[in-house]
């Protein structure tokens, strides 16, 4: 086969840079009338029409009674009234599971999605509902994947979703009214002007009552309820036009939830006083913070790459569901390439494929950076393409892609050059043009920071940068032949040492202006005293996780910490970061396939390069390398 056959080609344009309890007692008012849809339908019968669902019916009952059901197949487009569960369904093992009627046959159900179901169940008459796990044949991966593209207009057309978050546990280290003072609190936080100005809910206590009621509130949040941790559950939150949160017997709007979460993160709307206590109990606020916020944030409309990146460390039974999942987020599918939702395809064939949808829609090489020597789970995946599958590491770590991310706009290493692509037929080797522009002769021990960043101290961290200094600073190290003080880039080492430990921008969450000859002194005063939170915060989000180098031309950088010596330093065409990429060893004897394979170790900042010095200096063709 011809290499014209072989590859397929992509040319992208240039960029454009640049106050009592409530318990479950929910309305009824929203309760679906039953149509003349087909009733009594097997749950097992094959779906035939494009917009075909189920719909279940939960016939009345009391505490004690039995569960019977009734299923019956319904049109997207009659528009019948239902309400739509998200919940987690438990584990699937044959222990964990009950037994429900549905339509007079006998059915298993897991223990979690029996336990919403009799918390739900109307005493006098009927509820509608779509559950997946009965509304959806999953043994019928064929009827799985049409039901899945349907699931964002499934969860759009519900009268409402019912998040259940499981039965309240009885052996916890609070109790039921503790959970109740905890969505009390949430009320309190959403709308503080209903309540008296002297009103300190329980919660903000320093007393037993106020542990406990902490206790209560982290149990149902982020790290604390599974619910939170399931792909699925993310458009289950965000598509319908109303929803709410149940836990046992109490229950709360998610609307509440969501103006409390965000009136917290502005500081606004709620009494200063009450704010102080937030911020002593900050550590019981995070899950709470980071759970709800990210929701709010994804609503509101990001790039499918940030989604994709905020979401992966979340965990789905299949792993061709960490993409299939987030696609109901978006109105058109985002990865055109996925024109189906699969389940005979390999997680690494469905990533590869999305990764260079990716780079198409950014436009660039932002998609195949931000990594900072992740270990990679899926196997047979290239280097280049994002795993979705994401290691455990991450989950504490997903901020080495928003700093990667917050800083990419500041950056143009390739000088704004035109990017051109090209990939093999079944994606697995992705083709670049770009310049070799060096090679890595020396590297430093790294920062893991195994907890969060936000941990390192200011002493760990100023050991490691004069480390680090002491090695660019050796004349030897350097490799410039000069007496050290002249930098390969331009300008004195010192000054590009500095800078490079700041990235040349200053940090206030997001990068606000460009490092001045004034920041030399203050750097220099933290790593001798510490205690400059900014300052900090902007060397921390360099180099934690990241590995100093020093080039064969006298080049410093950061990058992953997986560098190694004899490892290369390329401007690749589209992409505003340098990367560092390794030679290709073939074990099986076999010979390379083209000229220039290479694996991607990681995106580098690299001083004085990253305004695209290197590519309006460089002499010469660009190379075309292949990166597998």
């Amino acid at each position: 086969m011809s290499l014209s056959r072989w590859l397929k080609s992509h040319e992208s344009p240039a960029r454009n840079r640049g106050p009592s309890d409530e318990h479950l007692s929910i309305s009824k008012s929203l309760v679906p009338q039953i149509s003349k849809s087909k009733l009594c339908v097997d749950p097992a019968s094959r779906l035939t029409g494009e917009s075909q669902f189920r719909i279940l019916d939960l016939l009345p009952g009391h505490n004690d009674d039995g569960i019977e059901c009734e299923i019956r197949v319904s049109q997207l487009e009659d528009g019948e009234k239902y309400e739509a569960l998200s919940y987690v369904w438990g584990a699937l093992a044959t222990s964990s599971t009950t037994k429900m009627s549905i339509s007079g046959s006998e059915r298993p159900i897991t223990r979690n999605l029996y336990d919403a179901i009799k918390r739900l169940r109307y005493t006098d008459q009927r509820r509608s509902l779509w559950i997946d796990q009965i509304c959806v044949n999953q043994w019928d991966k064929t009827e799985k994947a049409h039901q899945v593209t349907l699931m964002r207009r499934i969860y759009q057309n519900c009268s409402r979703c019912l998040i259940w978050l499981g039965e309240i546990p009885e052996d916890a280290n609070f109790t039921v009214v503790d959970a109740s003072a905890a969505f009390y609190y949430l009320r309190f936080i959403s709308d503080s002007s209903k309540y008296p100005d002297s009103e300190v809910p329980v919660l903000l206590l320093g007393n037993d009552n106020g542990q406990t009621t902490r206790n209560a509130f982290q149990a149902v949040m982020l790290h604390g309820n599974p619910w939170w941790s399931r792909i699925w559950t993310i458009q289950e939150a965000l598509l319908p036009p109303d929803a709410i949160m149940v836990w046992g017997s109490l229950q709360i709007p998610w609307s509440t939830v969501e103006n409390a979460a965000n009136n917290l993160s502005r500081g606004k709307n709620v009494p200063h006083k009450i704010l102080q206590r937030v911020h002593q109990y900050h550590d019981a606020h995070i899950g709470f913070m980071y759970g709800v916020r990210g929701l709010t944030l994804s609503k509101a409309g990001e790039t499918p790459l940030n989604v994709l990146h905020r979401w992966r460390y979340r965990d789905a039974t299949d792993p061709l569901d960490k993409v299939y999942a987030l696609v109901g987020l978006f109105s058109t599918n985002p990865f055109p390439t996925v024109k189906s939702c699969s389940y005979e395809i390999s997680p690494a064939q469905l990533y590869s494929c999305v990764t260079l949808d990716l780079i198409e829609n950014e436009v660039g090489l932002k998609p195949i950076g931000g990594r900072r020597g992740e270990p990679r789970v899926t196997p047979d995946l290239p280097s280049w393409a994002i795993d979705a599958t994401c290691h455990k590491y991450s989950t504490r770590h997903t901020w080495s892609w928003w700093s990667y991310a917050n800083r990419y706009s500041q950056y143009k290493a390739d000088g704004g050059r035109r990017m051109t692509y090209k990939s093999t037929m079944d994606n697995t080797v992705l083709a670049v043009k770009g310049f070799n522009m060096d090679k890595i002769s020396e590297v430093s021990d790294v920062i893991i920071g195994e907890e969060a960043w936000e941990n390192v101290t200011d002493e760990l961290l100023s050991k490691t940068v004069r480390d680090w200094r002491r090695q660019c600073m050796d004349p030897d190290a350097t490799g410039t032949g000069t007496d050290g003080n002249d930098y390969t880039g331009g300008g004195q080492l010192d000054d590009a040492f500095w800078k490079t430990m700041l990235g040349e921008r200053m940090l206030r969450e997001f990068p606000y202006r460009r490092t001045s000859h004034l920041d030399r002194e203050v750097f220099y005063k933290f790593l001798a005293n510490g205690d400059n939170p900014e300052m900090h915060s902007t060397i921390a989000d360099m180099v934690v996780n990241q590995r100093f180098f020093l080039t064969e031309s006298g080049y410093i950088g950061l990058g992953p910490p997986n560098v190694e010596m004899g490892d290369e330093v390329w401007i690749l065409f589209g992409g505003n970061y340098p990367f560092v990429l390794r030679p290709r060893t073939i074990d099986n004897g076999s010979g390379p396939k083209f000229i220039n394979e290479r694996i991607l170790v990681g995106d580098a900042y690299v001083h004085g390069v990253m305004d695209g010095e290197f590519v309006e200096k460089f002499v010469g063709d660009s190379s075309e390398v292949f990166l597998f």
